[in-house]
């Protein structure tokens, strides 16, 4: 397929301070679940996957990456990783997402190598990973789920909202995974909003970007994703996962 995305990028230069005292020394990406470091998970899963090089923003404690450095996995360093936001991570890796497909990837989630099998071969110059079943683990993870979970609607596969203030479960129709695909047509449409405003640029995230490119009349695609696919953003996150693991069929294990 021409615009298979054989080519990933994972945005790893964050410290992820929710986290305490693990990530003291640590960046984010190396913190444990089931065992293994999250970035160990994904790069497993972006590889059975077909995804033949992969590009790592590092940014804190960049150092403890350089062992993730080999033949078909390169190592970029972001700066300014401390005074900017996942945008800002992003841009770093401009000249590679510019052209070939790509996945790009957050580094704090673990997912199914079939989920990104299916977005890496979507239809579309940019494609969106939707949780279907975000609500049973957003239900797990905070006391009332529609407190952290945002505004998602999709429409015979193209998105709709994304990234808004939720009133009601009715307008949350799944949980961007952290997660898309682009083609070098796609980015030229995602550069140009961060070339143009530096704050969105260093102080954005990925669904302020949709938002704004959806209203330029962008089409942003969605592949709908069953579970399969986890996040770490806190020390009770990690419980949640635990205990989640410990269950028979867990619909979000990412492991099968």
């Amino acid at each position: 397929m021409k615009d298979r995305a054989r080519h990933a990028v994972v945005l790893a230069a964050g410290r992820g301070s929710r986290l305490g005292a693990s990530t003291a020394e640590l960046p984010k990406c190396l913190t444990e679940v089931a065992g293994r470091p999250l970035l160990d998970w994904l790069i497993e899963s972006l590889r059975n996957a077909g995804v033949e090089k992969i590009v790592i923003i590092t940014g804190y404690r960049a150092e403890c990456l350089e062992s993730y450095r080999g033949e078909h996995t390169e190592l970029t360093h972001h700066v300014d990783w401390a005074s900017t936001n996942m945008l800002g991570t992003l841009m770093r890796a401009a000249s590679f997402i510019a052209t070939e497909p790509c996945l790009i990837t957050y580094s704090d989630v673990a997912v199914r190598s079939t989920h990104l099998s299916c977005l890496a071969n979507a239809v579309g110059d940019i494609v969106v990973a939707n949780n279907t079943q975000w609500r049973s683990l957003w239900e797990a993870r905070f006391s009332d789920p529609i407190d952290d979970a945002e505004t998602f609607a999709s429409n015979d596969g193209k998105l709709r909202a994304i990234g808004g203030r939720a009133f009601s479960l009715d307008e949350i129709g799944g949980q961007f995974m952290g997660l898309l695909k682009t083609t070098p047509a796609g980015w030229k449409h995602l550069s140009r909003p961060l070339v143009a405003d530096e704050t969105l640029q260093r102080r954005g995230d990925t669904t302020q970007l949709l938002q704004v490119i959806l209203g330029q009349g962008v089409t942003v695609n969605v592949v709908d994703c069953e579970g399969g696919w986890i996040e770490v953003d806190t020390p009770a996150d990690r419980d949640t996962v635990a205990k989640g693991l410990a269950q028979t069929d867990w619909i979000h294990d990412w492991r099968r």
